[in-house]
């Protein structure tokens, strides 16, 4: 089944690169849908929708959060916790069995959805299954996003990396219950969709742009920024490696760009690419270190790259947004799909010697990968130098992460 899903992956590839590269509206709606991606999906299935409004269940539970939403508009006790938890989806509820339902008895409407949730690859881990079991999959993946959007960014809970994706506030301070009230009040106040996800979806969107949480965002779509010379180079040429990808290194204060460390990583990768080993560099990090920097790790390695070494901005694929290494090689595998480029060559990484002994020698950076993504997306990874290693990229990557809104 697996294979059957890659050979329609490729064969339908401009349809998923378009999807990637079509990230268009305002910040947080990018969010959402990064996030989300069943949620814009169903936005062109008016029919499916329907069905989903019509279930007399399904909107029992929405005419609940509307009343839950419409009281705590005047309740003046009620602390953040009591304010918020309504509004998580329990992934093992009993929705996701009427949801099911649903499905059995409309499986045509919803074997369309399916069909188009499988083209936007943010569920490859899902492609063994059979369509049904593939949309129970995708439902729990979208209660999972929300309820974790709404422990880290509404209550301050489940931070996997508490120095750089916490929440902005005192979670216990009046002060912040009087900003939740208030958010609660837009949301309410707020005409639109009435599926049965709405309201909570609204909440968890609300609650990371209170905490003014765009990363997700920021420099979509790449195509038209970041990236406008590098994703529409035409380049056939693959010599060695497919692209030498640099990991990015934070700084340790805000108003320093580029870390010495990371222009260290900048150097050893020049003199890589001026040997002609790939026809591109791969700059990745993100708005990381420190917390809330201005700076992005991706653009200054860019900035410093062509600035100092006249690297072409043609040869320089930048990807703004991985907060850890394990979505470094992610995200850099999404670009390479994205842009064409082939996924049987290897990637030559270029970091600092003790971050390739990290990644190469035993399996704790596998069992990371493991934990935080859920698969591996490299295969192969093996040490070449103090400073390099090199891996081949896992279609696998394409798949979403919904404990990470920053970069899902």
């Amino acid at each position: 089944m697996k294979r059957l899903f890659f050979l329609l992956l490729v064969l339908n590839a401009p349809v998923v690169r378009a999807q990637f590269a079509g990230w268009h509206g305002k910040p947080y709606e990018i969010v959402r849908d990064k996030n989300f991606p069943i949620v814009s999906i169903l936005a062109h299935q008016p029919h499916v929708v329907d069905i989903l409004r019509a279930d007399s269940a399904l909107n029992r539970f929405f005419c609940i959060q509307s009343a839950a939403l419409r009281n705590h508009v005047t309740d003046t006790c009620s602390s953040p916790a009591n304010l918020l938890r309504e509004f998580t989806i329990d992934s093992n509820s009993q929705l996701l069995n009427v949801l099911d339902d649903i499905y059995d008895g409309n499986t045509a409407a919803f074997d369309s959805l399916v069909g188009c949730l499988r083209l936007t690859a943010r569920f490859a881990l899902y492609e063994g299954l059979a369509p049904k079991e593939f949309l129970h999959a995708a439902w729990r993946a979208l209660f999972k996003g929300i309820n974790h959007i709404v422990d880290q960014y509404g209550l301050g809970l489940k931070e996997r990396y508490p120095d750089i994706d916490s929440v902005s506030f005192d979670v216990t301070s009046t002060a912040y219950k009087q900003k939740l009230k208030a958010l609660l009040k837009s949301v309410s106040s707020e005409a639109g969709d009435s599926l049965f996800f709405s309201s909570s979806l609204k909440i968890a969107i609300k609650l990371m742009e209170l905490n003014g949480r765009d990363e997700a965002a920021r420099h979509e779509p790449l195509l038209n920024t970041l990236n406008i010379a590098a994703g529409t180079a035409q380049n056939n040429f693959f010599n060695a490696y497919v692209a030498i990808l640099i990991l990015g290194s934070g700084t340790a204060d805000t108003a320093t760009h580029l870390s010495p460390i990371g222009a260290i990583r900048c150097d050893s990768a020049v003199a890589y690419y001026r040997r002609g080993v790939a026809p591109f560099i791969i700059v990745s990090g993100g708005y990381v270190h420190p917390f809330r920097t201005r700076y992005c790790e991706a653009i200054e390695m860019k900035r410093y790259l062509i600035e100092r070494y006249g690297i072409p901005d043609s040869a320089i694929v930048t990807e703004p947004f991985a907060r850890h290494t394990t979505t470094n090689i992610r995200n850099a595998n999404r670009l390479i799909f994205e842009y064409a480029m082939p996924f049987n060559v290897p990637v030559l990484v270029v970091s600092s010697p003790s971050h390739i002994s990290s990644i190469t020698e035993g399996k704790e950076f596998e069992d990371r990968n493991r934990r935080e993504l859920g698969y591996l997306p490299f295969k192969a990874m093996t040490r070449l130098s103090r400073c390099t290693a090199s891996y081949l990229p896992s279609i696998t990557s394409l798949h979403l992460d919904s404990s990470d809104p920053l970069d899902p």
